[in-house]
């Protein structure tokens, strides 16, 4: 009856949305439904339930990410969802809301609308949404502060420990749209800016680090948007990766629209620069063979002349362009770099690898992101931000596509002046920005370059007592190095690459034979604290029926985290292998008083935190002589090798006997010997043999009273 009632209802429904419902509801009257997930009453009852979150007061609480990231995402629906009354002014069609809440852990959050689909036959991707931020600490008190048609946008000024509500809907006042989505709220990371250095500095203190003694980069001249009547785009600029994914850790950034609209994530189209009074470039139009005179606009240029010290030069960089995806078989911006020597002759050095071809999307691209023409050098391209790719609310930089990174290169004359010109453009428009990216200190015409810091927290350091290579590059013509570590002159180190264990700050500097050029690069390096475990001794002596403790110490552990022991037995000789023998948390073992174990302990210890680890050992030596106190009471010096003299190497080897006396039974001292170590085989102090009969001794040691004992001499 029930069924009946439901599908009676159901053909009341005018909107064809419901077709798809009516279908599963059939589809579960007969015998194998049960075996379909759709069939079951939950999923039933949740067709025709509104989302959980249809109203604000049961909003869903989103953790907002620390990062770039959405390791934080949940996923949601409009399916079934209906109007709210709170205040809307933004766009769309607001019928069928659902609502979110965060709590601001920065000043600026992305939020990110992802994987947007409307199921049905066949599915539909990448529906339009709408989403409204509002603050306020409950649903009754809310103020509307941002709006966004993109599902991916950044929203500034927020107060961190505030709280904020989305309010996210469809574009369209069609009923009953069955979209689902994903929702992720993170923090930008990456930084752009315009007024930080200037383009002078952006070359000599970022790109390449110039040394004011060396004078080898000279003339630097620049163009971009903001140089031409009524632009307002800056197309040069500095930029920091901030702890983003953008390979970069710090560089600057050429673009053909504005700069500082380069900041992540990938929210939207970038179509900076106006058609008429900022122009393209005539030397790009001749290098890049796809374009033609008169058909590049906005174009951001940087030239300089500098003399090189090696025989090559390099520098890295990674293209990016909004014009990946959907226009990449048909339309590129360009960019090149253009190599003068001596004599005037020019080379483009931003070309594919191995090959003499211009770098753009046109011959770096991947056909997964459009299948409407085949890769090419697809080994090549990066990351892409839009449908197909990664989620564009991760993207560090607000390009929808960017390339690996790559190297441009060149052999040049060492000591000769060469000119280079950076240039990028637009082709055709002024629409679909693309800019390069260039690395910061990549740019090696011959000073010594050891890389970034290596500092713990930043994932890259390793364990105290490790390796790491320092490499200086390519020593200039006429130049010797030197190293410093913490500024103190490293006697004997004298070649382009080091390897060093400790924290400290390392130096590498070159010096130009007959000038008072000197070139140089320091960078911090710091290591793990390892454990530094150690035994009081370097053997000690298990004694039989004697429980024996054996502590390790750890002279650093005020540097260290907790800790994991691991304890092993090599037993004397080949045959039996090592064992393990405890693994845990304390630093000492108890070998009990039945354990006649000797050998070699080998214990490790590691930091549980950092992995570190280090291993001391200690020789443990077994004696049958209960408790090593058990003195001999019988000696029988005849010559057969047994019991000949009184033999007390325990002692020793545990105490260190210093002097022994030997009483006959009338208290007359026979015998003495400073250092003993068992020397006495029955005799007086002159080697006279003793009558049989019983004798008392007295042993003196460094760390005990002295023991005393009886022996009966017999032949």
């Amino acid at each position: 009856m029930k069924k009946f009632v439901l599908l009676f209802f159901l053909l009341f429904i005018t909107s064809w949305n419901y077709a798809s419902v009516l279908n599963t509801l059939i589809n579960c009257n007969n015998e194998s439904a049960k075996y379909f997930t759709e069939c079951h009453s939950d999923k039933i009852n949740s067709i025709l339930a509104p989302p959980v979150n249809d109203d604000c007061e049961n909003a869903i609480v989103l953790i907002a990410n620390a990062d770039d990231t959405c390791s934080q995402l949940t996923s949601s629906t409009l399916f079934e969802a209906s109007a709210s009354e709170e205040n809307n002014t933004c766009g769309g069609n607001d019928d069928d809301d659902v609502w979110f809440q965060f709590e601001a852990i920065s000043e600026s959050h992305a939020i990110g609308l992802e994987n947007i689909v409307e199921l049905g036959e066949p599915a539909i991707q990448n529906q339009n949404l709408y989403f409204v931020v509002y603050e306020g600490v409950d649903c009754n008190n809310l103020s509307q502060i941002f709006c966004s048609d993109p599902e991916t946008n950044v929203i500034d000024g927020l107060t961190i420990g505030n709280n904020y509500y989305i309010r996210v809907y469809s574009e369209t006042a069609e009923s009953m749209q069955n979209i689902t989505f994903d929702i992720c709220v993170n923090v930008p990371l990456f930084i752009a800016n315009d007024t930080q250095y200037t383009v002078t500095e952006l070359i000599e203190d970022v790109l390449i680090d110039v040394n004011p003694n060396c004078p080898q980069v000279f003339n630097i001249t620049s163009s971009t948007g903001i140089d031409f009547p009524s632009e307002n785009a800056n197309g040069i600029g500095y930029f920091e990766a901030n702890g983003s994914s953008f390979p970069f850790e710090r560089g600057f950034v050429m673009t053909s629209g504005n700069v500082m609209n380069a900041t992540g994530p990938e929210t939207g189209t970038i179509s900076d620069g106006g058609f008429s009074t900022w122009p393209g470039d005539a030397d790009l139009e001749n290098a890049v063979p796809i374009l033609s005179p008169g058909s590049t606009k906005n174009a951001s240029i940087i030239e300089f002349d500098f003399v090189p010290l090696i025989d090559h030069i390099s520098f890295d960089f990674i293209f990016a362009s909004e014009e990946y995806g959907e226009f990449q078989c048909i339309f590129t911006d360009a960019f090149a770099f253009l190599l003068t020597n001596s004599i005037g002759e020019t080379t483009n050095i931003a070309v594919v690898p191995n090959t003499t071809n211009p770098i753009s999307v046109l011959s770096v691209r991947d056909e997964i992101y459009n299948d409407g023409c085949s890769s090419v050098n697809p080994e090549f391209f990066g990351s892409y931000y839009g449908n197909g790719g990664l989620p564009s609310i991760t993207s560090p930089t607000n390009f929808i596509g960017h390339t690996e990174i790559m190297t441009a290169m060149a052999n040049v004359i060492p000591n000769e002046t060469y000119h280079i010109k950076l240039v990028v453009a637009d082709f055709g428009d002024a629409t679909f920005d693309s800019a390069v990216f260039f690395s910061a200190r990549s740019f090696d015409i011959g000073y010594p370059e050891l890389g970034e810091d290596i500092l713990i927290g930043s994932g890259q350091e390793i364990c105290k007592g490790d390796i790491v290579t320092l490499e200086a590059g390519d020593l200039p013509q006429n130049a010797s190095i030197a190293w410093y570590k913490d500024g103190v002159l490293m006697d004997g180190f004298n070649n382009q690459t080091i390897s060093v264990t400790e924290t400290a700050i390392y130096t590498a500097e070159f010096t130009i034979a007959n000038s008072s050029c000197s070139l140089s690069d320091d960078v911090l390096i710091e290591f793990f604290s390892t454990p530094e475990p150690s035994f009081e001794d370097v053997s000690i002596i298990k004694c039989a029926n004697e429980e024996l403790l054996i502590q390790i110490d750890i002279v650093n552990i005020s540097e260290l985290n907790s800790l994991t022991y691991t304890w092993f037995l090599n037993p004397p000789g080949d045959e039996t292998p090592e064992a393990e023998i405890y693994v845990g948390p304390e630093g000492s073992y108890l070998l009990t008083n039945t354990e006649e174990q000797q050998g070699v302990i080998n214990v490790v210890v590691t930091d549980d935190v950092t992995g570190c680890s280090s291993e001391a050992q200690i020789l443990i030596e077994f004696y049958e002589n209960a408790n090593c106190v058990n003195l001999p009471q019988g000696l029988s010096p005849n010559g057969d090798g047994k019991n000949d003299c009184l033999v007390l190497d325990h002692l020793e080897d545990r105490e260190d006997i210093t002097r022994i006396e030997i009483f006959n039974r009338l208290g007359i001292k026979i015998y003495e010997l400073n250092e003993y170590l068992g020397e006495w085989c029955g005799t007086n102090q002159d080697g006279k043999k003793m009558p049989v009969g019983t004798y008392f001794y007295v042993i003196y040691t460094n760390l005990k009273e002295p023991k005393t004992s009886w022996i009966y001499l017999n032949y």
